[in-house]
């Protein structure tokens, strides 16, 4: 994983509100609320922005389902380093403030967003596609041929 310049970490503290990161897959404690927010590092103008919320415990992207959403990122034809990956651990229904700052300074990406609690919390609009979470997906390998489907749409965006 590649590493943040001053200049962006100024932006995460400063702009967003971001009090700490902690390197090697950017984890990142939010100011606005007990939530936990991780957001990848990213090389250069990001392509796509991928979210993921996870209810319960650790962040939707760990282990096993990391693997599979690079893959997928792959399949697309994508490397981790042009998606800016934002997963979080909500503390409330309320997206967080550096959540939200991004998704509106990446407002012209195509966004992907895995899973119904995240879907529900960003309240995924038409620009939006959501899927699978990564999780289900690992339970019920049979929803993969209809979240290709998904990551096709991504994929007319992003031409």
């Amino acid at each position: 994983m590649g590493s943040l310049s001053q200049d962006q970490v100024n932006y995460l503290k400063n702009v967003l509100g971001i009090e700490s990161i902690v390197f090697d897959s950017v984890v990142v404690s939010s100011a606005d609320s007990a939530t936990d927010v991780r957001i990848s590092a990213i090389e250069g103008a990001p392509k796509m922005l991928v979210f993921g919320a996870a209810l319960k415990g650790s962040l939707p992207f760990e282990g096993e389902a990391r693997e599979l959403l690079e893959k997928m990122i792959q399949a697309m034809k994508l490397t981790l380093k042009e998606v800016v990956l934002i997963e979080w651990t909500p503390a409330t229904e309320v997206v967080p403030e550096s959540v939200q700052t991004l998704m509106s300074t990446f407002e012209a990406l195509p966004r992907l967003v895995f899973g119904n609690e995240a879907a529900v919390t960003l309240r995924a609009g038409s620009g939006d596609v959501a899927t699978h979470s990564v999780s289900t997906l690992l339970r019920r390998p049979e929803l993969k041929k209809e979240t290709w489907t998904h990551l096709q749409k991504v994929m007319k965006a992003l031409k």
